[in-house]
């Protein structure tokens, strides 16, 4: 079980740090009215308060907005500090989660991707007559939230962590 603490040991700042190192690249080639080049310019500043807020467990998280990018696909966008408390809660569930997983999740981080699932097929090819990939149509937005909720609680006693997991799931998109 897991905790979210405010001490050195855990690394919060260290996980905070890279997030935002993370989004900083990952929204370099955003256009100059994002709120991205102000959340940069202004880190040092509120750093201390997200990251308060976020142990605290008060952070919420704002609507996302509708974007039309100029090739016309439309997208859902999280403000930057939606973003990073995004990217922190994907590396501390990713922290918690990560012994239970099994190698077979070829699309994790170290566990091979799209080759080693494709130079697995090919080492027990002998062994099958067929075999299937699938992929499932918006497979994520049909999960029910109430179990996958349940089912973390299995592994994540925080419940500031659950919070937000359960605030991401309900997001609102100003359409």
């Amino acid at each position: 079980m897991y905790k979210i603490k405010n001490d050195s040991t855990l690394g919060i700042k260290d996980i905070f740090t890279d997030a935002f190192i993370w989004l900083k690249k990952s929204r370099k080639h955003y256009p100059s009215s994002s709120d991205i080049w102000d959340f940069r310019q202004k880190w040092d500043e509120t750093s201390k308060h997200i990251i308060k807020s976020f142990i605290r467990g008060t952070y919420e998280f704002d609507v996302q907005k509708k974007i039309h990018k100029s090739n016309g696909e439309t997208l859902a966008l999280w403000l930057s500090s939606d973003a990073l408390i995004l990217k922190v809660l994907t590396c501390l569930i990713q922290k918690i989660l990560t012994p239970f997983l099994s190698r077979n999740c070829y699309h994790l981080k170290g566990n091979g991707g799209l080759k080693g699932a494709v130079n697995d097929v090919l080492r027990q090819y002998p062994d099958y007559r067929f075999f299937m990939k699938t992929d499932v149509r918006s497979y994520y937005d049909s999960i029910d939230h109430h179990i996958l909720l349940m089912k973390l609680k299995n592994y994540i006693e925080d419940r500031k962590l659950l919070r937000y997991v359960w605030q991401f799931l309900i997001r609102t998109v100003e359409w």
